[in-house]
């Protein structure tokens, strides 16, 4: 990919980033506070190399994102830690219930299949993502009681706030 196109890739990030952090009580956010960047990419190399231009311009901080039950998150992880270095980089795991579930099993096997991630990760942080749509009995929820405390990883929650229907904001809210 040219310089060009990653610079254009750049720029959509952060522009998005800040679409979705408006001022917090009226100050903007500047860029001294730290910025993840949301990667997207084809292959390993393509990771590689996109990495590499962001670090050249300031950036090593990074969301790796899981979309589809292909991903490979673990070696995405290691891709990045090998290119720039484990510990001057910090990598924030989407992992996505929807996509990490063992077929046709319950709770307690996708629980396990979890833990295994989480014990096995190499990233910073780990973002429990559960997609939009009918809610599952497999949530954010059991995902965080299955992980239990964990004094060497960070946890984060995707929160959607936007639900069309108030009953079903308001059960989202208690949850």
């Amino acid at each position: 990919m040219c310089q060009t196109h990653l610079l254009a890739a750049l720029l959509l990030s952060i522009i998005t980033f800040h679409l979705h952090w408006p001022a917090v009580d009226g100050l903007a956010l500047n860029m001294a506070t730290k910025h993840r960047i949301e990667l997207f990419f084809k292959n390993s190399s393509d990771l590689r190399e996109r990495v590499k231009f962001l670090r050249s311009n300031g950036f090593n901080a990074f969301n790796l994102v899981n979309k589809n039950q292909k991903d490979n998150i673990h070696e995405w992880v290691n891709c990045i830690q090998d290119e720039l270095g484990s510990d001057d980089v910090d990598i924030c795991a989407h992992y996505s219930l929807k996509y990490n579930k063992v077929p046709r099993k319950g709770i307690q096997e996708h629980s396990q299949l979890l833990k295994e991630f989480f014990d096995t990760t190499t990233a910073d942080e780990i973002l429990f993502v559960s997609g939009s749509g009918k809610k599952a009995p497999w949530n954010t929820l059991c995902a965080l009681e299955a992980v239990g405390d964990h004094p060497n990883k960070k946890v984060a929650v995707a929160y959607n706030p936007y639900f069309p229907d108030q009953a079903d904001q308001d059960k989202e809210d208690e949850r």
